[in-house]
């Protein structure tokens, strides 16, 4: 074959596999486009509060919310599910400062409901710092329908001192990080007057003992080879995105052996009485003493008429016998009058008492808040309510 020709042969080859690449990369990104463009028609994203309300309708959300006109429903959703967390250190994350119409949330990370309180805690004052989840911060609920709220309107009616109960309730907050948060304010030199820990529900679903947003810290930090940065690219592709929802959908779900939950709620009950212990003997190191509290679930003694609001609880699933095997552990092993068991306050009631699937309207609220109160009324500490008003 003469040079000339054999030049162009390869010329033409190389045309022809170049426009092969590009024609396939063209109509790559142009079906990734469509794919994406069809998976938001489809699935669209709308925000935490629109997938409440698209879910649960107007008319069992006007019913969960009495007193409240639908523009006020959809504000307090709105102010309650489109906050993103703040970093912080050593817990990992914590909820951010709002001024809204129904949630206020200082810069120091509690939430405040009424008039702004100080911060450092003013020592005249006595002050109640209460700790727990996001039901102890109040998801779904406006400020002065908290616990919190609740909890100092009761203890105001035991001493002429005037009371602060400091919200520090945070999403998905459990034992082991209010166990780190309550200690950070202590190495900072904030000390209250008693403290509290609401918890339960929490500790049952981070059975792993591994703060929320820890598998994407851990992601984000493993990504540091060029293929790992490569994968991390390739994931945001819608086709890569399509491609992993037909997997998971075809992808068997893998149900726990009776034998592992068991032994996955021993481990949760004993992380949880080691984090108590822990907790106490930090507050009695500075001369605070400590409540803690078992919160009421809806998967324990909970009827149906208690919720209009109906949801899957898969992912609290292990609450339910785990609540039940700390009631009998604790019929043999009582805790002490540090520890209140409120999870039975909902028992036998015909009131509506959740605004969601787990978290609670006001009425629940103010029930835990007498549970607790009752709790201090027992401890040793009563000296903290110097002067009663009857």
């Amino acid at each position: 074959m003469k040079p000339e020709v054999e030049k162009k042969s390869w010329s033409a080859l190389y045309n022809t596999l170049a426009l092969v690449i590009f024609n396939t990369i063209l109509i790559f990104i142009l079906g990734n486009g469509a794919i994406g463009i069809l998976l938001t028609m489809v699935e669209p994203t709308p925000t935490q509060d629109q997938r409440i309300i698209a879910h649960f309708g107007q008319g069992t959300l006007e019913k969960v919310y009495p007193g409240k006109t639908w523009p006020e429903i959809k504000t307090l959703l709105q102010e309650t599910w489109s906050r993103t967390y703040l970093y912080e250190p050593f817990v990992q994350f914590r909820e951010p400062p709002m001024e809204g119409q129904f949630v206020h949330v200082s810069q120091a990370g509690f939430r405040t409901h009424g008039p702004p309180i100080p911060w450092p805690p003013d020592r005249q004052k006595m002050n109640v710092f209460l700790f727990g989840g996001s039901t102890v911060f109040g998801y779904g609920v406006g400020d002065a329908e908290t616990i919190a709220a609740h909890l100092e309107k009761r203890l105001a009616k035991t001493t002429q001192r005037p009371v602060h109960v400091y919200n520090f309730g945070q999403g998905f907050y459990y034992s082991s990080q209010e166990l780190i948060q309550f200690q950070r304010l202590l190495v900072h030199g904030i000390q209250p007057d008693m403290a509290i820990f609401l918890d339960g529900l929490n500790d049952f679903f981070h059975d792993k003992d591994q703060p929320f947003f820890t598998e994407r810290l851990r992601d984000a930090m493993s990504k540091t080879s060029p293929a790992q940065h490569l994968q991390a690219w390739a994931a945001d592709w819608a086709v890569v995105r399509l491609a992993n929802k037909v997997a998971k959908r075809l992808s068997p779900q893998t149900i726990p052996s009776p034998e592992n939950n068991a032994r996955t709620i021993t481990s949760v009950i004993d992380r949880y009485l080691a984090n108590q212990r822990l907790i106490q003997a930090s507050g009695a190191a500075h001369g605070i003493p400590t409540l803690f509290a078992w919160q009421p679930v809806p998967t324990y003694h909970h009827q149906p008429h208690q919720h209009l609001v109906q949801g899957d609880l898969k992912e609290h699933a292990l609450s339910g016998p785990g609540y039940e095997t700390l009631a009998q552990r604790l019929q043999s092993t009582p805790l002490g009058p540090h520890f209140v068991w409120c999870a039975d306050v909902q028992k036998g009631s015909q009131e509506l008492l959740y605004v969601d699937r787990v978290h609670y309207n006001s009425p629940m609220s103010d029930r835990i808040a007498e549970c607790l109160m009752n709790g201090i009324v027992q401890m040793p500490t009563t000296h903290m309510l110097p002067s009663s008003n009857g």
